[in-house]
């Protein structure tokens, strides 16, 4: 098992949500299909705020120049 990094911020599945601005069930998905990193407590599914912001950033797309 490996150890939590120091200052790690975990979210419950709805806080994580609203901070993507997306659904809980398209959260869910992401975890199932192991997109995104989530560990289960007490029957709770939580995400790294870390592993929230660099989804985001995998999903950014570059400006095109006009």
């Amino acid at each position: 098992m490996s150890a939590v990094p120091a200052g790690s911020v975990w979210m419950r599945l709805g806080d994580a949500a609203t901070y993507l601005h997306c659904s809980e069930r398209f959260l869910r998905e992401l975890a199932r299909t192991r997109q995104i990193r989530s560990a289960v407590v007490a029957h709770k599914l939580h995400f790294d705020v870390a592993d929230l912001d660099a989804y985001i950033r995998s999903c950014t797309r570059e400006a095109v120049e006009s």
